[in-house]
């Protein structure tokens, strides 16, 4: 998905059907799920949904915690170091997102 505006439409109209039952995650994976049956890719029968990490999400989390693609290495590595976090796990949760 190129616009994550659409995550935040498609979140605001679930919102109103079904209260605090579809994350941004959820949506997220099936969009990807469904655009890559739409390209004649492979179909995934079954994709578990629903939150599992909390009741809410705030955007101050992210732009606070989350690193931005353009930071440099130290700046991310210490910016996980202060929440506790060392190398090893920060290499684990970026993967090769960095």
């Amino acid at each position: 998905m190129r616009n994550f505006k659409y995550v935040k439409v498609i979140k605001d109209a679930l919102e109103k059907e079904c209260p605090s039952t579809v994350s941004c995650a959820d949506i997220v994976a099936l969009s990807a799920r469904d655009g890559i049956v739409m390209l004649k890719g492979p179909k995934i029968d079954m994709i578990k949904t629903g939150r599992r990490d909390s009741r809410g999400s705030y955007l101050s989390d992210v732009e606070t915690l989350v690193p931005n693609h353009n930071d440099s290495l130290s700046s991310v590595l210490s910016n996980f170091n202060s929440m506790g976090i060392d190398v090893e796990a920060t290499v684990a949760l970026l993967g090769n997102n960095f």
